[in-house]
């Protein structure tokens, strides 16, 4: 399989350079990607999946220099975090888990085969130019694992001509933070280089409570320090679009363990690091045909050492992924287009607790956008995607979205979706050394959803969107007691996750005003033959809600954002015992910028949980309480 692999990936190469040389005797204006990188060309609206998508704006006025702050104020979608900023941080959609979650940077995946996650704690978002959120399932489209959702991070594009961006930031617990941004551009190519770092002691107060008496103490143990390079070039090619990207990252962590004391020895530590090379190429070759060619490499290193106990800890692990796509795109009369794509990807992972292995995967998708076919105003999205695995079985998914205006003034759609997903066992799960089980098999899931979306323009400009979804997941992995103290791998499980989420936007005075609002009631049950049947999955609450207000007066932005988090369930027996607390918190930012010639001045100040809450999301991990950050820029244009 190994050489069949490295035969298509090598075709695909070559099949890239060729339609690269090919011309046309005319310019062909690029067209504008809506939504989701070249997965769909069309708009927000009409899309028949759940669909939300944070501006640069937002990210940049209220999140504290990481982009899981944003991220918590989207319906359906609830963090997890074992102590903010530097702490290990996974996001969930839907009620299922971050290893039921693609995320891309730029279309490309990210997410580790290793052990399914992707986490938020380590992401600066410095060169975060938007963040888009998919919501249910779309392995068709995407592949393995897009079960709950999928997340992507689009980072920001040269500029042409000279600009330079320099900003510092200090902060509580002794955080500080540097970002440096130069962007040059010409008649021949555009080239784009970030660097961002932050790092913090991070020894936030906190109280603990042992039943007797509420001792307040700082955490210790949890400081960090993040630090990622980015660096792009686009070169001006006639009829064509290249980008070529190469990121590095690093995360230098501490990981306090649980507090059951008011005492703390925490001496363990993680250090990732990675590597990132990315090449994306789109050609025109007539007015209804263009080409597309993707190909990635992502290095990435894990160390883990804990030095508490008598028992010394290091473990290590070392992921090599290459993978390469070709697509066509053909657009047919009334906006109709249909996609084929092509993909193969080569993983290598091993490490101190894991059997070395090589897997090789090649996916075929077939997909289309239909408009008008059936009835007027009626956009159908069917697509279909098979995917062989070199070391199991292979799998076959499909998914049909429809989306019909049923109202003009005012503009009301109504949409739905209705699909057949899986997700692939983790490397973890196949190949740790004496637990791993090489006999598991995929879990599979079935989604739908409906929704009805809305824009009313009166005073000013309302979106109102209101979503059901239920997703039936099967054969779902979990961690059972073997022989002994052994813990295995078994496809045992069953969960249906159902819901309703509602989303309400309100934007006033040419959008200096806006209001948004977001609520989300969910349930996420275990429906397998066990005593934890109708249960509620651990640490998933029933309802959260996100309240915010954004005003722009002249030169001054003021952003306050509000989340409540219902109460959860700290084990999966939903014993009353394990019930955590609901939490409210609140956030606010002020920025400032005053343009002086070519020099902009930018300040920006957040306080995150002004009111100084005391909780958890994860039990006996305490969460920061009051955090205060002031950031400086200097803009050159």
């Amino acid at each position: 399989m190994k050489k069949q692999f490295n035969t298509l990936l090598l075709l695909i190469l070559l099949t890239a350079n060729a339609i690269a040389s090919l011309d046309t005797s005319k310019i062909i204006l690029m067209e504008e990607v809506k939504v989701l990188g070249e997965k769909f060309s069309i708009s927000k609206e009409e899309i028949p999946f759940s669909y939300s998508s944070i501006s640069k704006n937002k990210i940049e006025n209220l999140n504290g220099g990481v982009i899981s702050n944003v991220l918590k104020s989207v319906s359906g979608l609830h963090l997890k975090s074992y102590g903010g900023v530097g702490s290990v941080e996974t996001i969930s959609i839907r009620g299922m888990g971050s290893e039921y979650v693609v995320v891309l940077i730029d279309g490309e995946r990210i997410s580790s085969y290793q052990n399914g996650l992707f986490e938020l704690g380590k992401y600066l978002s410095g060169d975060v130019e938007q963040i888009e959120i998919l919501k249910g399932g779309s392995a068709s489209i995407f592949g393995a694992n897009a079960v709950g959702g999928v997340i992507n991070i689009t980072t920001k594009k040269p500029k042409k001509d000279f600009s330079a961006k320099i900003s510092s930031g200090v902060g509580s617990y002794k955080l500080f933070s540097e970002l440096y941004e130069f962007n040059y551009g010409n008649d021949n190519y555009l080239l784009r280089f970030n660097r961002s770092i932050e790092f913090a002691t991070n020894d936030y107060d906190f109280d603990y409570n042992d039943g007797l008496k509420t001792y307040s103490l700082k955490r210790n143990g949890s400081d960090y320090k993040i630090t990622s390079t980015s660096f792009k070039i686009i070169p001006q090619i006639k009829n064509s679009n290249l980008v070529i990207s190469i990121n590095h990252s690093n995360a230098n962590r501490g990981v306090p363990s649980a507090v059951t004391s008011q005492y703390q020895f925490n001496n363990a530590n993680i250090y990732d690091e990675q590597v990132i090379v990315q090449s994306s190429f789109k050609k025109i070759i007539s007015d209804n045909l263009s080409f597309t060619n993707n190909v990635s490499f992502n290095k990435s290193y894990y160390q883990f050492t804990d030095l508490r106990g008598n028992i010394k800890t290091n473990e290590y692990s070392v992921n090599d992924v290459a993978s390469g796509a070709i697509g066509l795109n053909y657009s047919l009369p009334n906006e109709n287009i249909i996609t084929v794509n092509l993909d193969a990807s080569q993983i290598d992972i091993y490490g101190s607790n894991l059997k070395k292995h090589l897997r090789n995967q090649v996916g075929f998708s077939l997909s289309s956008t239909l408009k008008n076919i059936l009835l007027k105003d009626l956009i159908i999205l069917p697509s279909f995607r098979k995917e062989y695995y070199s070391d199991f079985e292979s799998a076959t998914s499909f998914q049909i979205g429809a989306n019909l205006k049923i109202f003009d003034n005012p503009n009301v759609r109504i949409k739905s979706s209705f699909g057949k997903n899986y997700r692939t066992p983790t490397f973890n799960d196949l190949f740790w050394i004496g637990s791993g089980n090489e006999n598991l098999k995929m879990e599979k899931s079935f989604s739908f959803d409906f929704g009805i979306i809305s824009e009313i323009e009166l005073i000013g400009k309302t979106s109102i969107e209101a979503n059901i979804f239920n997703i039936d997941s099967r054969d779902r992995i979990i961690w059972m007691p073997s022989k002994g103290e052994i813990w295995k791998p078994e496809n045992v499980s069953r969960v249906v996750s159902s819901g309703f989420e509602f989303d309400l936007s309100e934007k006033l005075f040419d959008e200096n005003l806006q209001f948004d609002f977001s609520y989300t009631f969910m349930n996420a049950l275990r429906k397998d033959n066990s005593e934890n049947y109708n249960k509620q999955l651990a640490y998933l609450p029933h309802e959260m809600l996100n309240a915010g207000i954004s005003v722009k007066y002249s030169n001054i932005n003021f952003t306050l954002n509000h989340n409540y988090t219902g109460f959860r369930f700290a084990n999966e027996n939903n014993n009353p015992r394990s019930v955590m607390n609901e939490f409210n918190t609140t956030d606010v930012s002020v920025a400032t910028e005053i343009t002086l010639s070519n020099y902009i001045l930018q300040t920006n100040g957040t306080v995150e949980n002004i009111f100084n809450k005391n909780y958890e999301l994860i039990k006996s991990f305490p969460m920061p309480k009051r955090k205060y950050k002031l950031t400086i820029s200097i803009i050159y244009k």
